[in-house]
């Protein structure tokens, strides 16, 4: 089964790349668009919801600044605790062709440490922006930013 791990901070404060592309943005835009950015993890495993959440918490989530997610991946989608509306949602996601070596590392972590119960593993970021401004300015600011075209495919999801 796939399972979507989604991890973000409770307090952006904490989050340096939130820090990092807030300036970016808004140097390139002229508007402070970017509310926040979390990480997501598809995983393939035959492990239990109730499993995973063990795993998630010992293994993925500082439970002091980190919050987290668990539902079944069948589509992009958002974690419903952060309660988003009236944005852009960019997913920055790595072409199927193209191997992500951290994704590699963390997987090989996982099978050494609670034997060989993880099939796959891919990350991606999600990046949330206000509509201060149009899709178009934020596809061309996100394309030039956040993602390579060679590496990357932009999933965007409106709210």
């Amino acid at each position: 089964m796939d399972w979507h791990l989604k991890i973000w901070f409770k307090n952006d404060e904490y989050n340096s790349l939130v820090k990092i592309y807030k300036s970016e943005f808004i140097e390139f835009l002229k508007f402070d668009v970017l509310e926040k950015i979390y990480i997501n993890y598809i995983i393939t495993t035959s492990l239990t919801e109730q499993e995973l959440i063990k795993i998630t918490e010992d293994f993925f989530v500082d439970k002091l600044l980190e919050d987290y997610e668990i539902s079944s991946f069948e589509n992009f989608s958002i974690p419903s605790k952060l309660n988003i509306n009236n944005a852009y949602i960019f997913h920055i996601v790595f072409r199927k062709e193209v191997l992500n070596p951290n994704d590699q590392i963390i997987l090989r972590a996982l099978n050494s440490v609670y034997g060989n119960k993880f099939e796959d593993l891919r990350s991606f970021y999600s990046y949330v922006f206000s509509k201060k401004i149009s899709k178009e300015k934020l596809v061309d600011a996100a394309s030039r930013l956040i993602s390579n075209k060679l590496l990357h495919e932009i999933v965007i999801e409106e709210r």
